[in-house]
């Protein structure tokens, strides 16, 4: 699993990379909001509501390396993706 799936992501610049729906090819922009089933993408002044489980991100991480992080890595609320880090670094 990526790092970069454990940190926050909002405020991260992404990149489409792979979706079901041709359309969404190739969108870029910035991250900035996240529920249990959608990204959100700031892009080109409009933001855009996407279906997790329908796309594959390219995220710029803030040390500037780029990361492909797929539909599985950012499932769930992200809330509940930090319990579950800190719940397994405990045992």
């Amino acid at each position: 699993m990526n790092k970069v799936t454990y940190s926050e992501i909002i405020g991260a610049e992404a990149e489409v990379v792979y979706s079901a729906d041709p359309t969404l090819l190739g969108i870029r922009g910035l991250i900035s909001g996240e529920g249990k089933n959608t990204i959100r993408i700031l892009a080109k002044g409009k933001e855009l509501t996407l279906l997790k489980w329908n796309v594959t991100l390219k995220v710029l991480t803030d040390s500037g390396k780029e990361v492909i992080v797929s539909s599985s890595d950012i499932e769930g609320r992200p809330e509940e993706r930090t319990k579950t880090v800190i719940v397994g670094r405990r045992r």
